[in-house]
């Protein structure tokens, strides 16, 4: 049998950081050995606790932001004419949200 979080669980032996977030939106880093505790195989499903590999992250206008994706399902496009064009796909709502934010922000009243 396959364990429900073997995917964290390599990513934990690859030294990679993981969130979690219980009954709630907001993601929180947690701690390995701490992380091992709440995975620890106890024949119960954990229907309240989601866990991820924290995604990367890029810099843009100074804001800190989720990375870009190839397939994610959100997105910004970028246009600088009708032939060229660029979309900045993402995997979540808020984090697409975000960037935009980030990128508009030298423009302040502007936009």
């Amino acid at each position: 049998m396959k364990h429900p979080y073997s995917e964290i669980l390599h990513a934990i032996a690859d030294g990679k950081e993981i969130q979690y977030r219980y009954c709630s939106v907001d993601w929180h880093d947690v701690y390995h050995d701490r992380l091992l505790k709440l995975l620890a195989y106890d024949g119960q499903d954990k229907p309240n606790y989601k866990f991820r590999i924290k995604p990367a992250t890029i810099t843009i206008n100074g804001v800190e932001c989720d990375a870009c994706t190839k397939h994610g399902s959100y997105y910004v496009t970028i246009r600088g004419s009708e032939v060229r064009q660029q979309d900045l796909r993402f995997e979540t709502e808020a984090a697409r949200d975000a960037a935009y934010a980030a990128l508009i922000k030298p423009f302040g009243e502007q936009i």
